[in-house]
């Protein structure tokens, strides 16, 4: 799944526990590898040094800035959209926490990716672990060549996420 995907989702999730932010960024979290178990499309990571399943030492060339531009501008879509839908800001009060709590479950949704790259610099502990059970869930089945069809059911599932956060 996209980043954006996980983002949105972890936002509802964490939006639908507003009294347990802790509670909601865990599920947030489960629901990566949840997503991940469904069929879906990935973009190709370019780059040997982005890529969490080459473990390479860090090269800053061209195409390592492209794809930090690519997951950068995923991230950041899919946290406008859970903004967008998640942030319940307010004019006269607009620190308020619980008008964040979105953005915990977003980032906690995204989180495991990360930490994927960063078991692919540093494979040990229980960072192993939990890249072992990352590989493990994650389906075998990509729709790799299908980006239409990859994208639009990504798309997909985050408006029907959407509308049944609504209720």
């Amino acid at each position: 799944m996209t980043l954006s995907t996980h983002a949105v989702v972890g936002a509802a999730v964490a939006a639908a526990l507003p009294n347990h932010p802790i509670l909601g960024g865990l599920f947030a979290f489960g629901s990566h590898f949840l997503l991940d178990a469904l069929p879906h499309w990935d973009y190709k990571i370019l780059s040997a040094s982005a890529n969490p399943e080459v473990p390479s030492k860090l090269v800053f060339d061209r195409l390592f800035l492209l794809d930090l531009v690519r997951i950068g501008g995923d991230a950041l879509l899919g946290l406008v959209v859970a903004g967008v839908f998640f942030g319940h800001f307010s004019a006269i009060f607009p620190i308020r926490l619980e008008n964040w709590f979105w953005l915990i479950g977003a980032a906690c949704a995204m989180l495991p990716d990360f930490l994927q790259f960063v078991y692919s610099k540093y494979p040990k502990g229980p960072i192993a672990q939990l890249q072992a059970f990352h590989r493990w869930i994650h389906t075998s089945y990509r729709l790799e060549g299908k980006t239409v069809i990859g994208i639009a059911s990504q798309v997909a599932l985050v408006i029907i996420v959407l509308l049944v956060s609504a209720r």
